[in-house]
């Protein structure tokens, strides 16, 4: 399994969801909900760690 790095800008995108996202007093599970993707994506979204694919919006809820 690879070890996930986090790029400046990945962190730096990272850094823009979540503060967006606790402007808004909204949980990481309550947004992924809105979002409709799961928790966790939304998570290694925020640490930077992981991006969306390309041309993807990330595992959906089912």
């Amino acid at each position: 399994m690879a070890t996930l790095v986090a790029t400046p800008r990945s962190r730096a995108l990272g850094f823009g969801l979540r503060t967006a996202r606790k402007a808004r007093n909204l949980g990481v599970r309550e947004l992924a909900r809105l979002a409709g993707v799961v928790a966790q994506d939304l998570s290694h979204w925020e640490s930077g760690t992981r991006v969306r694919p390309p041309g993807g919006r990330g595992r959906r809820k089912s």
